[in-house]
């Protein structure tokens, strides 16, 4: 069973996949690095309130998506929402 840093972590991972751009291109927008990006997505690193808004605005996603996954109301498929 995933912790929940895990899962928030894959959520977020998903919402970068679906804006299309990778870790080092997400991590140039936010002016962070890919490391600190690479933590959060694989569940080792507890990001702050603040992180996960610049992490979503530097994807082009409304903090909405994240609330959407989490109650199930996404366009997700049951697939995509098995990896979250």
């Amino acid at each position: 069973m995933k912790s929940r840093l895990e899962n928030i972590g894959a959520i977020l991972r998903q919402i970068r996949k679906d804006a299309g751009i990778t870790e080092k291109i997400l991590a140039s927008k936010m002016k962070s690095n890919n490391v600190s990006v690479s933590l959060v997505e694989c569940g080792k690193r507890n990001p702050s309130l603040n992180w996960v808004m610049n992490y979503l605005e530097s994807c082009g996603a409304k903090p909405s998506t994240m609330l959407r996954v989490f109650t199930g109301t996404t366009g997700y498929s049951q697939a995509q929402k098995d990896v979250l």
